[in-house]
């Protein structure tokens, strides 16, 4: 293996680390970048279809360009009484996607590589992941990407028996 090269006169302690500083709340233009599939793990969905979907910002934009966001929870499928993941598949694929209904999700997913879609970003406020960014819902494709009302903090409550 090789051995890592410290380059002279660079005094560890006076790197600054600021290129990975979480993005400002608000919306913001993506693009799909990749795509995963997989199965969740919780109580209620276990062993159900799952997208994980990272998203990054183009390389042409002003702010903010190549940063990334994932979503780890993008259901792949709908069932009655599942109100969370069937609002979630809507928002994500309907909403953000701006496909006509979810019979049209393409059966290559990689045909949605490079595809536009607008989400309103925040912050997590409790927990192992407080302060990190997180997306709050899928915006329509044509949305006025102004900030109009304060963005509610993603909150998450472990599970029950796993303080």
């Amino acid at each position: 293996m090789a051995k890592f090269q410290v380059g002279a006169g660079v005094e560890e302690d006076k790197i600054e680390d600021e290129g990975f500083a979480p993005l400002p709340d608000g919306p913001y233009e993506m693009v799909v970048y990749e795509i995963e599939e997989g199965t969740f793990t919780s109580a209620k969905n276990d062993g159900k279809p799952r997208l994980v979907v990272k998203l990054r910002i183009p390389a042409e934009a002003e702010n903010y360009a190549k940063r990334q966001l994932a979503d780890f929870a993008i259901p792949f499928f709908t069932e009655e009484g599942n109100d969370w993941a069937n609002r979630k598949a809507k928002n994500f694929f309907i909403t953000g996607l701006g496909l006509e209904s979810l019979g049209d999700i393409p059966e290559d997913l990689d045909d949605m590589l490079g595809w536009p879609i607008n989400v309103m970003i925040g912050h997590q406020t409790e927990g192992q992941y407080a302060g990190s960014n997180t997306i709050v819902r899928y915006l329509p494709r044509n949305a006025d990407m102004t900030i109009k009302e304060p963005i509610k903090p993603a909150v998450r409550k472990p599970a029950p028996g796993k303080l």
